[in-house]
């Protein structure tokens, strides 16, 4: 939920573009989502590959099980993300599965 949050707080063409996300991978996130009712619902789902630019952070030795995913995440503002961003979100439904989103 946490990455969720601060994607909703920053759901603008002013300020997504102005912010930098570290954690775990946003690619990773189809696998880890259950249902379909919380993909629609959730800002991570809802960005396409070309919407966010994922710099995978190297791997961390001393627990690489822990860090295996670690992304620095950042958001150009490309003609589909400003799309994105117009048509709003939907109710924030989360809980349902997991607490990533």
């Amino acid at each position: 939920r946490l990455y969720s949050n601060v994607l909703r707080a920053n759901w603008s063409p002013e300020a997504l573009g102005k912010i930098a996300i570290l954690g775990n991978s946003f690619s990773a996130y189809g696998v880890r989502i259950l249902s379909p009712r919380k993909q629609q619902s959730c800002c991570v789902s809802r960005l396409g590959a070309q919407d966010v630019v994922e710099q995978s952070l190297p791997p961390y030795p001393l627990a690489q099980a822990a860090f295996n995913d670690t992304c620095l995440h950042s958001f150009p503002l490309s003609p589909s993300l400003k799309l994105l961003l117009s048509q709003g979100l939907t109710e924030d439904v989360g809980g349902d599965d997991h607490g990533w989103c």
